[in-house]
């Protein structure tokens, strides 16, 4: 996943959010991306993910609605269009938007004169050796002949850390100038002609990052040595490589448009294959107002039991035992809302719901290397999320608020917390949590929804459905024995639990 997020990390595009690590692995995108990509080449792989880590001000994916379903049936186009775009699956051509992006590059307009100085240098000095048959000046050109061997090395030596990506972005040109040769795919971007135009000088230049081959007959031998001699002598490879380092600068904005257009054009591919391979998916609705959705799903989970719900000016507890889907639920939400925003596709019958922020905090764990107990760690999420959610639309998903602390501080916490979340109306929160006492604090702002469990001959089984009643069966402590506790340490917990029930009612 290192090379994929290569784009992501060096990227730093205006978007309404950009998804931060923490939510990244609380929601398991770094899974989901590779379940959803059907990219076929580096870069489409690079910009898909870097789709899926930014919520856009608009939509990116919705311009292309009618080129998806155009090419959808367009059999010639979905057997060609592939093929040229696995000639640039390489693992160098991760690297190609690290070299438009950098600024390290050794070049200048300087060297550039001073190497041509030095390539004319040895032609004048052997000129005037042989009109003035001066040793002096033969000793010079020998001299001259020399430090030009030293540079064409160095040179050599700068072409080899690039002589990887180089040749990948060579490949990325010549690729986008094939794809805008055809009309149907022209159509992402009417405009990259133009851009591909601009960078054919650098095209020409990049030669030079190619690997010699190796030479084992003596003649290719000596015409590989002669060869370097006279490159050597006119100091070709080194004026090659600073005028392409001088064209790389001069046209990086072409290139990151011929990059976004490769890139673009292969996630659109990988978006058609992703809806025929599910069993059913949507078109998102952005509106002002509730979310509401239909038989929603989560892509990861096989089989995954859909659930329909409305939340229309209020906030969930969702309560249940564990391993009952409240938590997947609540990533459902988070999962569905994300690819709705990032590649207008939502897995669900329908969803209606307006452009929003996500906040996560579900994964939280000790940091030993940082020196930070789980406490620490939650409340230095929390005060991020109170941050980020104050003003606009935001979606906030949640487990088990401050766990790391006692329950009656955990308790008091939280309902602080969820109340400030909850004072933005535009705000809707998803809290997985067992506290019950929440309900009674919060009953204005949330309203609670069940996941619940059956035990039936003996078998414990879910349903994974949203349910509005809660559950009067203790199946907890009924897990226990069906999982052969000792019976005085069931008939114990039953005992206890209907002393705290009758106190709470």
């Amino acid at each position: 996943m290192d090379n994929t997020r290569k784009y992501f990390d060096l990227n730093r595009e205006d978007a309404r959010q950009r998804i931060d690590d923490e939510s990244c692995y609380d929601l398991n995108l770094d899974e989901l991306f590779t379940f959803i990509n059907h990219t076929h080449s580096s870069i489409g792989k690079q910009y898909l993910y870097n789709l899926l880590r930014h919520i856009p001000h608009t939509n990116r994916i919705q311009p292309y609605e009618s080129w998806l379903d155009r090419y959808r049936t367009d059999e010639s186009l979905r057997k060609k269009l592939p093929l040229l775009l696995k000639k640039l699956d390489h693992r160098d051509a991760y690297d190609v938007y690290s070299l438009i992006e950098q600024d390290y590059i050794p070049y200048s307009k300087n060297k550039v004169y001073l190497l041509r100085v030095l390539q004319l240098l040895p032609t004048l000095l052997l000129g005037s050796y042989f009109i003035f048959r001066s040793p002096v000046i033969l000793l010079l050109a020998i001299a001259i002949f020399f430090v030009n061997a030293i540079i064409h090395y160095r040179a050599k030596t700068i072409s080899f850390v690039y002589s990887g990506s180089m040749p990948q972005m060579y490949n990325m040109i010549v690729l986008a100038e094939k794809l805008a040769a055809m009309p149907a795919v022209r159509e992402v971007n009417p405009e990259i002609e133009k851009e591909i135009k601009k960078v054919n000088p650098l095209r020409r230049k990049l030669s030079v990052f190619k690997l010699d081959v190796k030479l084992e007959a003596d003649l290719a031998i000596i015409v590989w040595t002669l060869r370097e001699l006279v490159k050597i002598f006119f100091l070709q490879d080194p004026l090659t490589l600073n005028r392409s380092f001088l064209l790389l600068r001069q046209e990086k904005e072409s290139l990151q448009a011929i990059f976004s257009f490769v890139g673009l054009v292969d996630t659109l591919q990988s978006i058609v294959t992703l809806r025929e391979v599910m069993p059913y998916y949507c078109l998102p609705q952005f509106e002002e107002g509730p979310l509401v959705a239909k038989e929603l799903y989560h892509p990861l989970i096989p089989d995954c039991v859909s659930n329909s719900f409305t939340a229309d000016h209020h906030s969930f507890l969702v309560l249940g035992s564990n391993m009952s889907g409240k938590t997947s639920f609540v990533r459902t939400v988070g999962v569905n809302v994300l690819l709705a925003q990032t590649i207008h596709t939502a897995f669900a019958h329908s969803l209606q719901l307006p452009p929003q922020n996500i906040s996560v905090s579900i994964s939280m764990d000790d940091s030993l290397l940082e020196g930070q107990s789980y406490y620490l760690r939650e409340v230095m999420r929390m005060k991020q999320i109170l941050t980020e959610t104050t003003e606009g639309y935001n979606l906030i998903l949640l487990d088990e608020l401050f766990k790391g602390t006692n329950t009656v501080e955990r308790i008091a916490a939280a309902k602080a917390v969820l109340d400030y979340l909850a004072s933005n109306p535009k705000n809707l929160i998803l809290v997985a949590t067992h506290d019950v006492e929440l309900i009674e604090l919060l009953r204005e702002r949330f309203i609670p929804i069940y996941f619940t469990e059956n035990i039936e001959e003996g078998k414990l089984s879910f349903n994974y459905k949203i349910n509005y009643e809660r559950s009067v069966q203790k199946n907890a402590i009924r897990i226990l024995e069906l999982y052969g506790f000792p019976s005085e340490v069931v008939e114990n917990a039953l005992a206890t639990a209907g002393h705290y029930t009758k106190q709470g009612e």
